[in-house]
């Protein structure tokens, strides 16, 4: 039996917080021992049709990705294992509750349960139907703490506008980075997925070098870095449920609360959750056995987390353009108006 990882998303226009998860897989197969010639490459969009051998998969991804027509599609030929996933609505399955019920989708759960969730919304969908899961939070938390000292950079990796007022003015004053995790890649360096692992990983050292504290909108900058040892401050304008598991970590300042950060984050120890993530996750991936008591222990951590504030619905917060779109439509253009556009950009 080999085991998959992902190397694509097949997306040209990337947030490299989704390669970092693949990453986060690849990490875990070197704590295995395993050889390159035991892992193969998939993109996200081969496990529909992959005809090969079979393969155990671990997904630490959004459950989405892999939805065609409102069912689950991975091919019979890759064995999943479901490390920490993520349910939303979209336009592929508006309601949670009917995917989750529809009967090839449940018993595809329960021959693949237990179902390791990223977030406490997707294991409350999943405990709803009986379908046995757990909270396992992300991956990218168990990535190693780096051994070098903090850098001397204040950075603001996709940082939300409406924070800036709030920022004092000797951290302004200060060496500031201004940066993205947003990135365009062409389709011949997307298909030669060492060149795009090779610029995430970049990225992500590039923080570990220069950062001495980090401010940002982004889980994936936030995870890893608090990870890594970095101070940082998560940032975002409406917290939405996908985010909730992460407070178990560090704080998640909404635009209501922006008022009340503190600017002097300590680090956290999270290197017995580190253990508690791999140790699991390596265990699931390389065995059947029952590891319940395990699964009990990271869920009732990851629910006991201090809360900072209400989470809005993951979907609503996703498409906020498309209802902004839609009430502007209703108050500005007359019905007649509809008859002749065709289309808006």
């Amino acid at each position: 039996m080999k085991y998959a990882n992902f190397c694509n998303t097949g997306r040209s226009y990337i947030n490299i917080g989704d390669y970092l998860q693949f990453l986060a897989i690849s990490n875990l197969y070197e704590q295995m021992g395993l050889a390159d010639d035991e892992i193969r490459y998939l993109g996200l969009r081969d496990v529909i049709h992959y005809n090969g051998e079979e393969l155990i998969l671990p997904i630490n991804f959004s459950i989405n990705e892999f939805v065609k027509d409102g069912q689950i599609s991975i091919s019979t030929k890759i064995i999943p294992v479901f490390l920490a996933v993520q349910l939303t609505s979209t336009n592929q399955f508006p309601s949670i509750d009917s995917f989750i019920l529809d009967e090839y989708n449940r018993d595809y759960f329960l021959r693949n349960a237990p179902i390791g969730c990223r977030d406490e919304a997707s294991y409350h969908y999943f405990k709803k139907y009986g379908i046995p899961a757990y909270i396992n939070g992300c991956l990218t938390a168990a990535l190693p703490k780096m051994r070098t000292s903090l850098g001397e950079h204040v950075i603001l990796a996709d940082a939300p506008k409406a924070l800036l007022p709030f920022i004092p003015k000797d951290l302004l004053n200060s060496k500031i980075i201004i940066t993205t995790q947003q990135f365009s890649f062409s389709e011949d360096e997307i298909q030669d997925y060492s060149k795009v692992f090779d610029f995430v990983q970049s990225k992500y050292d590039f923080y570990k070098k220069h950062a001495k504290l980090i401010v940002t909108s982004r889980l994936h900058v936030a995870l890893p870095c608090t990870a890594f040892g970095i101070p940082v401050i998560l940032a975002k304008d409406n917290v939405d449920e996908r985010f909730s598991f992460i407070e178990t970590y560090i704080p998640i300042y909404s635009q209501e609360n922006y008022e009340d950060i503190d600017w002097s984050p300590k680090v956290p120890d999270i290197e017995d959750i580190k253990e508690q993530l791999i140790h699991l996750a390596i265990s699931r991936i390389r065995t059947t056995k029952e590891n319940t008591e395990k699964e009990k222990v990271l869920t009732s951590l990851f629910e006991s987390r201090t809360r900072q504030g209400d989470y809005k619905n993951s979907h609503m917060v996703t498409h906020k353009n498309g209802h902004r779109f839609e009430a502007y439509a209703s108050k500005y253009w007359k019905p007649k108006d509809t008859e002749i556009i065709k289309y808006a950009l």
